[in-house]
């Protein structure tokens, strides 16, 4: 566009005599402290004018604008801005020229005028850094003015204050390939620290290079070793532009000599890494590995896995891009010794990894739920219960359950039936007729291992009578009942038998026959065509009477009558 000139300040053709306004594009340093001597700052811009128009600098804060001390004007770009004496906390820098004043455009055109010890009075030397940073954070503290982020805006003013005096590392020298020579797919490099470090301390080197075809590669030391080998290469690569970087805390340093080297040819590569089992269990084994570091430049074409059983020493392979395998069908704590990789390739088969011995688990044993202990009366078979049985590699229908009797006498072993399948079984004991006590149960439960598991549990039999004959007899008496059941005493108790009516009854002494059956006489009746309930005591004390054997909740009746209704 066309420009004019009114006074050295460029206007615009169509406002001759209006000023294009002030630009100010930069502000050095944007941060200072003040104090008895006096700072200047940088202003750089365009629309300054001449001397003669009298350009002013002020910088415009929270509390007000401020002029500079004094402004010296240098050229229509730049001027001196000596600053106020007081704490400006972000001032904008304005320019004034004419009736025309710079805008507010970024934050480019911010200072910070503070009194606390600044950073910019750190000397530009080797330290300035550490010094920048702790007085920069200092000051965002003291001014409770510190946030998550000071620290990284700190490095960063740091960077652009220091940055004037930051020097570079020299070139590494010596640089040259070795100390062996190159292999099918490794290259080794050595080197001597730069006689220039730049003042700063080498974290690590940095090695550039290239592949012929492809594009640059950047790789690193650990540290500052000189030593590095470009590694993972195929056969007969050509590697360009070979240079080695010396890195500080200023950045990185000069480039070495440039190397150009290409691989050999195959070589049989080297062992596989970190051969290790991954998983054991009581059937197998799974084993992985990492490749050889070096593959000798070639593809591997397969994996030779050697080991041991027993005697027996074998080898298996497998794909060259497969890192694993798995050992199978094995029997419990099956040792397999000597386990080992080798690498083969299109130049023979590498060394063997270092080996491992593994050893398949024992088997578990088998697992069974305890059972409660339970009562019977003589004569009747315990409520069923329920056994759950586990084994974690016998499958539930093909585990054995076994019950075993501590008295063989009152229950015996036979006695104990089980019935289900799977995990859920069900127990019921039916002790011998007539008998009473107490006897353990045993259950075993056993795998296909021969291993076994049990639970033990308490039955109880409790005397008690179940059936009486006969059941009817003449209203005079005499008739000579039976009274069937178990656990009857010998000696030492006094048993009665009861019959009763509504309001009537009448009881009888009984004698003990044996241990399973007593005898009483029927009482002399009133009535004829009476049923009558049968009740027997043993010391006055009622016995629990079984239903086994009846009609479920039958009550024992006696019926008396006279001569002429039996005749009839």
């Amino acid at each position: 566009s066309l420009q004019l000139w009114q006074d050295e300040v460029r206007g615009r053709f169509d406002a001759i005599l209006q000023y294009d306004p002030p630009i100010v594009a930069q502000i050095l340093p944007t941060r200072m402290m003040y104090g008895d001597e006096q700072n200047e700052i940088s202003v750089i811009g365009q629309n300054f004018g001449r001397v003669s128009d009298g350009a002013v600098v002020k910088i415009s804060g929270i509390d007000g604008d401020t002029p500079c001390l004094n402004t010296v004007y240098t050229s229509d770009s730049s001027l001196l801005c000596s600053t106020p004496r007081r704490s400006i906390e972000r001032g904008y820098v304005q320019v004034v020229v004419g009736q025309q004043v710079s805008a507010r455009s970024g934050d480019w055109q911010i200072i910070v005028i503070t009194d606390i010890p600044d950073y910019y009075q750190c000397a530009l030397g080797d330290s300035c850094a550490d010094c920048c940073r702790s007085r920069c954070e200092l000051g965002a503290l003291r001014k409770h003015a510190a946030t998550g982020r000071t620290h990284e805006e700190c490095n960063k003013q740091c960077y652009l204050y220091c940055g004037n005096m930051m020097q570079k590392a020299g070139a590494p020298t010596s640089f040259k390939i070795g100390p062996q020579p190159p292999s099918g797919s490794i290259i080794p490099l050595i080197w001597q620290a730069p006689e220039d470090t730049g003042g700063a301390r080498i974290l690590r080197y940095s090695v550039a290079y290239t592949i012929e075809g492809e594009l640059e590669q950047v790789s690193h030391t650990l540290d500052a070793s000189t030593s590095f080998v470009i590694s993972g290469l195929m056969a007969n690569t050509l590697l360009r532009s070979i240079v080695v970087r010396a890195e500080t805390r200023f950045g990185m340093g000069h480039p070495s000599q440039i190397l150009e080297v290409s691989t050999g040819n195959p070589t049989v590569a080297s062992a596989a890494r970190d051969l290790k089992a991954t998983s054991i269990s009581r059937s197998s084994i799974s084993i992985a590995w990492k490749p050889a570091a070096d593959s000798g430049g070639d593809v591997v074409l397969r994996y030779w896995i050697s080991y041991t059983v027993g005697s027996d020493m074998r080898t298996i392979s497998v794909p060259g891009q497969v890192l694993s395998h798995t050992f199978a069908k094995l029997d419990r704590q099956t040792t397999i010794q000597d386990i080992a990789v080798a690498v083969e390739n299109s130049a023979g088969l590498g060394v063997e990894s270092e080996s491992l011995t593994v050893t398949t688990l024992p088997s578990s044993a088998p697992t069974i739920s305890r059972l409660s202990d339970t009562t019977t009366l003589a004569g009747e078979s315990t409520a069923p219960q329920a056994a759950y049985v586990f084994d974690a590699e016998t499958d539930a229908d093909n585990l054995v359950l076994r019950a075993k009797s501590a008295n063989a006498d009152l229950a015996p072993s036979q006695a104990v039936s089980i019935e289900g399948i799977g995990n859920t079984r069900f127990v019921v004991v039916t002790p011998t007729a007539g008998k009473t006590g107490k006897s353990m149960i045993t259950l075993t439960v056993l795998d296909e291992d021969g291993l076994q598991a049990s639970s033990s549990f308490f039955v109880t039999v409790n005397a008690a009578w179940q059936q009486a004959w006969p059941t009817r007899g003449l209203v005079s008496g005499g008739t000579t009942v039976t009274i069937a059941g178990g656990g009857f005493e010998l000696t030492g108790v006094e048993y009665s038998c009861r019959f009763s009516s509504g309001m009537m009854s009448a009881q009888v002494v009984a004698s003990v026959a044996s241990v399973s059956r007593l005898l009483c006489g029927s009482p002399t009746w009133t009535y004829t065509a009476t049923e009558t309930e049968i009740s027997i005591l043993a010391d006055d004390r009622e016995m629990p009477y079984s239903e086994a054997g009846q009609t479920a909740h039958a009550v024992p009746v006696f019926l008396f009558q006279e001569v002429w209704y039996s005749i009839s």
